[in-house]
């Protein structure tokens, strides 16, 4: 693993975070579906969309269909090295209308959401353990905002899935490729302020 040990491997934390900044895995090949574009015909409708473009310091380095691709793979990976996972909240936001989502996206124990980081103060009231959130702003569209970061939290962990949680940081051939990787422990404080 690229991430130093830490103290936090002898005790287990409230929960644990993986973050680093997706650098890009060559050129983005796009599917035909993805280079359509809204249906503009008069020029006040291409003058709204261009209301929305903004300045960005960070590149879009993946299509639609490889950000759900890279989704899938990182669920995929959880639930092969995490043991008891209870939940999966996966953050996906933007112009992914062309893009088909994957099974393991739709399952039951998973759900897609603009913010889902603000289900956990409910989550945790409610007693789960093994909660998972993948939290991610890769761009894919010029008028998305983001720095393509990504990091994965697991939160109220038992012993047994921070062990799954190394396996699953140290064995994604994804997480491994991103620029300044990071595991660190977050304190039961930190997550109240995420209410």
């Amino acid at each position: 693993m690229n991430a130093p040990s830490t103290a936090w491997e002898t005790a287990v934390p409230a929960a644990l975070r993986v973050a680093g900044t997706y650098v890009g895995a060559g050129r983005p090949r796009f599917c035909k579906a993805e280079l359509a574009c809204v249906p503009m015909t008069d020029a006040h409708e291409y003058a709204s969309v261009s209301l929305f473009e903004q300045p960005q310091a960070a590149p879009v380095l993946v299509s639609p269909t490889q950000r759900c691709a890279i989704l899938t793979g990182v669920v995929r990976e959880l639930r092969a090295e995490v043991p008891g996972l209870s939940f999966i909240g996966v953050r996906m936001y933007g112009p992914d209308f062309d893009v088909q989502m994957s099974a393991e996206l739709l399952a039951p124990d998973v759900l897609v959401a603009h913010a889902p980081l603000q289900l956990l103060p409910a989550m945790r009231r409610a007693g789960r353990r093994n909660i998972a959130i993948v939290q991610q702003d890769l761009r894919a569209d010029g008028l998305e905002q983001g720095r393509n970061e990504f990091a994965v939290w697991l939160v109220e962990p038992t012993a047994e899935a921070v062990e799954g949680f190394q396996r699953f940081v140290d064995r994604s051939a994804f997480l491994q490729g991103l620029s300044g990787l990071s595991v660190a422990p977050v304190a039961d404080s930190a997550l109240g302020a995420l209410a």
